[in-house]
């Protein structure tokens, strides 16, 4: 693993993605000791800008690099626990779950936003923690681990507002199980709701919300804070309130696409999943068909609307990792120079979405039989929940990519924890894939950090120029970490990009490597025209 960072190489102090919006109160915290914010944005980042001082406390400077060694920090506790669930399930062995864990880890979403100071790993990591210490409380019922469990979830709430869902979907699930199993006993409702599982689940939720609460009503306003972050569930609930028929055209649009996206990070499983279609007798021609046709109108649809895969993402991006936030590409929506034509991507789209229904249905067909047995399919139907909860409240306002980490490992849990006619390394294909996927993920996530220094060393030579920042536009990224977002369209006499534009003459060129395609590169500095 060592080997492989060194190759990627974190080292640089210059943002990535939107990370610039969560290293900004890091860096005040470090240079004048006050927690300060100077953009909008939603996500609570608490926990997250604790875990990032610490790194730069000990140089006591701040620095992107060390931000992002933060986060590599971070993931690969996730992946230590993503071990541990893997490991407590029946039949894995020390090895197998090793490789599983690799697999999981050399994902191209995760692996590339280890990279960055963005939220997603950190959270993921709280989240599977709690996961974690449920699954152990479902299996003996020892307080210890549902307090813990609880706990890592309102950890999870200190870095993103949907981390109290966790909680809540948790503990509902656990009241639910013990509901399903007593009323098959023939008890009445009024000795279950006397219980003490009834008096776990109200205490617990309510604990959350009040700490959910405290945060929103409270600790935002002591830090003064409050109107840079954007309530999410307030404008949740103002949205449904107001139109829903726009609440659930997003949410019927964006469900669509979470299938979509869940066959490309299956897809390595493909002959996995082959597996378990049969064996759910989910393959006769008839039922086939009719997947096909639905996908056909709905790339059809998607294709009309604007939408081709892998849909704008957010790390996807055409055929690499990591957004382009330079102004020629993410505004002007001019080539990266390296694009794989549309066609290509519409068929590969079709293929996974197609996979993508299959496993759905898959889903569907196991929590039927789940709540039919539900003290046999406990640690299941508590992930469907959590899920359910989580995935709901984040395809409302923004959809992206990577706010499917949940998703992608809790679907890899439950797979794993099926019993399979062979090992998982003695799937060829599922091994090949792998390999494939995790080479994909490492040499485009060298690449995005590559340009990305790159456009930092051009942004630093203006500087040493004498050009005052507020005349560079070094992308979004860049403006917003420097602060000049606001003013640049108007304020900008030098720009960064990779194509040529009109009314710009090209002052200098700086080549880059690019592994994935295995050819050269250029960042162009251009200055506006008189």
């Amino acid at each position: 693993m060592a080997a492989v960072i060194i190759f990627v190489n974190p080292l640089g102090d210059f943002p990535l993605n939107d990370d610039w919006h969560y290293a900004y109160p890091v860096k005040t915290l470090i240079e004048n000791g006050e927690y300060q914010l100077h953009s909008y944005f939603s996500p609570n980042i608490f926990l997250q800008v604790i875990w990032g001082y610490l790194f730069c406390l000990v140089p006591n400077e701040f620095s992107f690099t060390y931000l992002r060694f933060s986060t590599l920090v971070t993931a690969i506790l996730c992946g230590f626990v993503f071990f541990k669930i893997i490991k407590s399930q029946a039949n894995r062995s020390f090895y197998e779950s090793t490789f599983l864990t690799i697999f999981f880890i050399f994902n191209p979403l995760f692996f590339s936003l280890s990279f960055s100071f963005m939220t997603d790993v950190p959270f993921l990591m709280l989240c599977l923690a709690s996961i974690y210490f449920y699954k152990r409380y479902l299996e003996g019922e020892r307080i210890q681990f549902r307090i813990l469990g609880g706990s890592f979830a309102i950890g999870a709430l200190f870095i993103r507002q949907p981390g109290v869902l966790i909680l809540i979907a948790a503990e509902l699930s656990i009241f639910l199980i013990y509901f399903l199993d007593r009323i098959k006993r023939d008890d009445s409702i009024g000795i279950i709701f006397r219980s003490k599982k009834t008096f776990g689940l109200i205490l617990s939720i309510l604990s959350g919300v009040l700490i959910y609460l405290f945060i929103e009503n409270y600790l935002k306003f002591w830090l003064n804070s409050n109107e840079y972050y954007i309530s999410v569930g307030g404008e949740y609930v103002k949205t449904l309130k107001e139109n829903p028929s726009l609440f659930i055209f997003q949410f019927s649009k964006r469900s669509l696409m979470t299938v979509f996206y869940l066959g490309l990070f299956c897809f390595p499983l493909i002959s996995i999943f082959i597996e378990k279609i049969k064996a759910n007798e989910l393959h006769q021609k008839w039922f086939f068909t009719t997947v096909v046709l639905f996908n056909l109108l709905a790339t059809f649809f998607l294709f009309k609307s604007g939408y081709i895969f892998p849909y704008g993402g957010n790390i996807f991006y055409n055929l690499g990792l990591g957004p382009v936030l330079l102004r020629d590409i993410h505004y002007l929506n001019l080539p990266v120079g390296f694009e794989i034509p549309s066609y290509i991507f519409i068929s590969l789209g079709f293929i996974c979405q197609i996979l993508g229904c299959y496993i759905f249905l898959f889903l569907g067909k196991k929590i039927i039989r789940a709540f039919q047995k539900p003290l046999e399919h406990k640690f299941f139907l508590m992930l469907m929940l959590i899920n359910v909860f989580y995935l709901g409240a984040m395809m409302i306002f923004s959809y992206f990519d990577r706010y499917l980490l949940l998703l992608f490992a809790s679907i890899l849990i439950i797979i794993f924890n099926e019993k399979s006619k062979k090992r998982f390394y003695q799937y060829r294909s599922f091994v090949i894939l792998a390999v494939l996927f995790g080479i994909f993920s490492v040499v485009a996530t060298k690449d995005y950090l590559t340009w990305n220094r790159v456009s930092q060393t051009a942004y630093e030579k203006l500087i040493l120029r004498g050009i005052d920042e507020k005349k560079i536009d070094g992308g979004l990224s860049k403006n917003g970490s420097e602060g000049t977002l606001s003013q640049i369209e108007n304020t900008h006499e030098y720009i960064l990009t990779f194509n040529n534009l009109e009314h710009y003459e090209q002052v200098e060129s700086i080549t880059f490597y690019r592994w994935l395609f295995l050819q050269e590169d250029q960042l162009l500095i251009l200055r506006k025209r008189n």
